[in-house]
């Protein structure tokens, strides 16, 4: 048998074609083993701001060839459409293809100031809310003014009242410091003041059971060095982070009436 002249064209730019890919394929496998690069995150907003900036902080200081996109939302983002590699979730998981780690837990916890505690007192149960100042986080649309309780083990929603809302979470924390109301947020947004007492939760018993907080990527296999290292450091910094809010909020809670 002997080659036609098409089948001398055809082997001779196969031939071609697959030194391309070879080498392409060189390319490809040495940039996933490269430790430089962009990793894409996104996260909630005020969690984002204290706790993802500071863990990039201190991973560009092992890695400093590796760059950070951030995508700071309280709205989850498409996976794909936003070129994420690395996604921080709190709550329930919908259905999806991504591999999923538990990084910790929150809690929504009521607290005051000890200033405005001494003053008013604390709730002793959910419904002594109504006698109290409540701060309200309002999200241009309406404000979060229904705040959720365990009550003999059934769930129960208490409407309240304040003479403070706000857009900014932030700012109701200083609102809250300032003495001039209740609050109810994430733990994870007053770890360092419920280490230093300067908030004090109340209505502990009644606490709703904790979200979970989740990191969503590609299978590991798919991902490049950079991003692997990323996600180890994230887990290792997180394991330690959910260590130190399970001892704070393990810690002397309930305020008694003054």
């Amino acid at each position: 048998m002997s080659l036609t002249e098409e089948g001398s064209f055809l082997f001779d730019s196969a031939e071609s074609l697959i030194k391309d890919f070879e080498q392409l394929d060189r390319s490809m496998r040495g940039r996933k083993k490269a430790t430089n690069g962009t990793v894409t995150v996104s996260s909630p907003v005020e969690f984002g701001r204290k706790y993802v900036v500071p863990l990039i902080d201190s991973f560009s200081s092992q890695s400093p060839d590796v760059s950070f996109r951030l995508l700071f939302g309280d709205s989850d983002v498409n996976h794909v459409d936003c070129g994420c590699d690395v996604e921080i979730r709190f709550g329930a998981l919908a259905d999806c293809a991504l591999t999923t780690r538990k990084l910790g837990e929150d809690s929504a916890i009521t607290c005051a100031a000890p200033a405005y505690l001494e003053q008013f007192g604390a709730p002793q149960c959910p419904a002594q809310l109504a006698d109290h100042n409540c701060l309200l986080f309002y999200d241009d649309r309406q404000a979060e003014d229904r705040w959720d309780y365990v009550v003999d083990d059934e769930a129960v929603v208490v409407r309240v009242v304040g003479n403070r809302l706000a857009t900014d979470r932030r700012a109701l924390v200083d609102i809250a410091l300032a003495g001039k109301g209740l609050i109810r947020t994430s733990a994870w947004n007053i770890a360092d003041q419920l280490a230093e007492r300067t908030l004090i939760p109340v209505l502990e018993s009644y606490r709703q059971a904790p979200t979970p907080i989740h990191l969503l990527t590609e299978r590991r296999s798919l991902l490049p060095n950079r991003t692997i290292d990323f996600i180890d450091c994230t887990v290792s910094y997180f394991r330690r982070l959910n260590q130190r809010l399970s001892d704070v909020l393990a810690g002397p809670v309930e305020t008694p009436v003054t």
